[in-house]
């Protein structure tokens, strides 16, 4: 598509010249000014919220705007710089259509807060190669059947992990093929694949270096006890989360 424009807009013999010189246009467009997109770095999935669809949180992103502006994992996001948001695809667009570094309010509801209130966000920029492989990771995840949250120190505690790092799982979907497998909420994942977890962007790593069909080995713990898991992801299940 760039080099049928660029060359549109030339004279005939200049364009051919220039198009000599450079055989692959696009792929020197590509390659000298590489695709970002604006990002807030979360991944998002459709709720619905006083019977209306909005996008709730489902990942927080580390060292991404979300986390620095203190956006939580089930955070719903009601508004966009006062435009109310209809659903997952609406807030990207909203996103992906602002320039990085722009200063943006977005209304938020939050469980076990009775009132919303509204968050100040410098929105980011991430280059579309590594968003792929967000997306690929959280389209690993559906296919396994399960959303994992970072351990934080007071669920360690709860959870008797205390002096333990990593993601455990906090929702599964029965019949799944991790929950066929046996892997259940409260788990802790330790490895994936033997790589380390210790934090969410170990875990999205670790998601994105799987191959289509390949058998997932996990490393988990419960009740004090270390157990080992093989679960093929269901390349059936279409992905319903949204990376913004």
């Amino acid at each position: 598509m760039t080099s049928i424009l660029v060359a549109a807009t030339l004279s005939f013999p200049f364009a051919s010249f220039f198009l000599g010189l450079i055989p692959d246009l696009t792929s020197y467009f590509q390659t000298q000014r590489p695709q970002w997109e604006t990002v807030l770095g979360v991944m998002v999935q459709e709720t619905n919220h006083l019977n209306k669809r909005y996008p709730r949180v489902t990942v927080v992103i580390e060292n991404y705007p979300a986390e620095k502006a203190g956006i939580q994992k089930d955070d719903t996001i009601l508004q966009f710089n006062e435009q109310v948001v209809t659903d997952p695809n609406h807030l990207h667009g909203l996103v992906r259509d602002t320039a990085p570094n722009t200063r943006v309010k977005l209304k938020i509801s939050r469980p076990g807060n009775p009132r919303t209130f509204v968050l100040d966000v410098q929105l980011g920029a991430e280059k579309t190669t590594v968003l792929d492989l967000f997306r690929k990771a959280a389209d690993i995840e559906a296919k396994l059947g399960f959303t994992t949250t970072q351990l934080t120190r007071e669920s360690a505690k709860a959870l008797g992990y205390e002096g333990e790092a990593g993601e455990i799982i906090d929702k599964i979907i029965e019949n799944s093929r991790a929950y066929q497998k046996g892997l259940r909420v409260n788990d802790l994942i330790k490895t994936i694949n033997g790589r380390q977890i210790r934090s969410t962007n170990d875990f999205m790593k670790a998601l994105q270096s799987i191959k289509p069909g390949a058998v997932v080995v996990f490393v988990l713990k419960r009740d004090g006890m270390e157990f080992r898991k093989e679960v093929v992801p269901n390349p059936s299940i279409r992905l319903r989360v949204v990376f913004i």
